[in-house]
């Protein structure tokens, strides 16, 4: 009765503008993460991101991310300052960048420095050596595209230790 009342309303739809993916050096699986936005296009303000497994390796279906994996390598935390038009999130696999989901008219685009020029993400590799349970980063290459010039642009991040 409830969900027939909702539909009947016009229930918020939520559609899905996909921004990047995480690929590893373990297998073609990636971790994909798309911005969840409501009929009128903005990203809502509960859960603005949508991040899961896309298994390639297998037969390309979606899995949900474990509570261990949000938390240690593929999660997110939303930075202060957010807006309407401005999402600052902080990824779990980068924290050492700010990543800014901004929309500049024509859809919202992950920007970010890559190599100290402001760009749009396309992708992260990360490179690890598996040992044990928990695998070691060796490194993380961040790809974009130049906000200015539209040129590929790519940085090499080496964690420390």
């Amino acid at each position: 009765m409830l969900l027939a009342a909702m539909l009947a309303l016009g229930a918020p739809k939520v559609t899905r503008q996909h921004l990047f993916d995480i690929q590893r050096s373990k297998n073609a699986n990636v971790v994909r993460y798309d911005l969840s936005l409501d009929r009128a296009g903005r990203y809502r303000l509960r859960g603005p991101l949508d991040v899961y497994w896309v298994l390639l390796e297998e037969d390309g279906r979606r899995e949900e991310l474990r509570p261990l994996e949000r938390r240690l390598a593929y999660g997110y935390k939303i930075l202060p300052g957010a807006t309407r038009d401005s999402l600052p999130v902080q990824l779990v696999a980068v924290k050492s960048r700010r990543i800014t989901i901004r929309n500049r008219g024509e859809g919202f685009h992950p920007e970010v420095a890559v190599a100290g020029e402001p760009s749009v993400l396309t992708l992260v590799r990360v490179a690890t050596k598996e040992r044990g349970p928990i695998p070691k980063v060796l490194h993380v290459d961040l790809h974009g595209k130049s906000i200015e010039t539209g040129r590929p642009t790519f940085e090499r991040l080496i964690p420390d230790g």
